[in-house]
């Protein structure tokens, strides 16, 4: 709603956890989006599945167009394809696909249990399909997904080591084989730009978003690490790829620690200068509240 509604033609719309290494504005320059006029992100590779095909079958007609032959749901290689926390789109070449995006999140999203009525979250994770879904619905085909990579950006920390956060403090049981190799968690999930370095990230700076003392606990931000890219496949299973995500209790994601690469000195600096100003607020609203 709040895109289809503001005054501006062209808009990015970025959830509130959300954080930039980088200037946002540079994404209308970005040349899949002149091209096409809407940019997507792709999520996490995490979770193949074979019904979300049969959403495909019962929503689109056919012919299926490329961009769905080779979409996520429709190979079964994923349960997540698009990442929503980020989303670019020229409203004046897209309206109808953005109309029927804000109809698939309408007030019977979450469906009817007295009448047995599906939702549309009852589908997939929230909004995050139903962007490209309404594209293909509305037989819009202009749309493209950024070719960055999607990953976790923290700090390293021995599997031996990691507290199930999610679990409040809760430790899991570990294979003695993977003790001490390293590994990077958090609930910040990564997208870089085309050459591979940060771009953005949700999950807020919080060790964990939904713990009380969100405000204060900070994750730390030294380096990052990148899922496999899809095209560096070279024939292997998809296996190979879903399988370096580790859920944890509570959805903690975590990669392993081979791919690690540390923060440059101007992304450092502007984590620190998105830390310091979290601070300063978390102070300010600490204040405000004690009066």
């Amino acid at each position: 709603m709040a895109a289809l509604l503001s005054s501006f033609r062209q808009v990015i719309l970025i959830d509130a956890d959300v954080l930039f290494f980088t200037d946002p504005t540079t994404l209308f320059s970005d040349s899949e989006y002149s091209r096409t006029g809407a940019l997507f992100f792709r999520d996490r590779l995490l979770s193949p599945t074979s019904t979300q095909k049969k959403v495909i079958e019962d929503s689109l007609p056919e012919p299926l167009s490329p961009n769905v032959l080779a979409n996520r749901w429709y190979l079964g290689t994923s349960f997540h394809v698009q990442e929503s926390g980020v989303v670019v789109i020229d409203k004046w070449r897209h309206f109808v696909a953005l109309l029927l995006t804000t109809r698939l999140n309408g007030p019977d999203r979450n469906g009817d249990e007295a009448t047995g009525k599906k939702g549309v979250y009852q589908m997939m994770h929230g909004d995050k399909e139903t962007f490209w879904l309404s594209w293909e619905m509305a037989g819009d085909q202009d749309y493209a997904f950024h070719d960055g990579q999607a990953g976790v950006v923290g700090a390293l920390a021995s599997k031996s080591t990691i507290v199930t956060v999610a679990a409040g403090g809760q430790a899991e049981k570990y294979d003695e084989k993977a003790i001490g190799k390293e590994e990077m968690c958090g609930k910040q999930l990564l997208h870089t730009t085309r050459d591979g370095r940060p771009l953005w990230f949700n999950g807020w700076i919080a060790v964990n978003k939904d713990w009380a003392n969100h405000l204060t606990a900070f994750q730390e931000f030294r380096g990052f690490i990148t899922e496999p890219h899809e095209s560096v496949n070279d024939g292997r299973p998809f296996e190979e790829f879903w399988r370096k995500w580790e859920v944890h209790v509570g959805n903690l994601l975590c990669l392993p620690g081979e791919n690690y690469t540390t923060l440059s000195a101007g992304e450092s600096k502007t984590m620190d200068m998105i830390l310091r100003t979290a601070t300063e607020v978390s102070s300010d609203l600490s204040s405000s509240s004690d009066r």
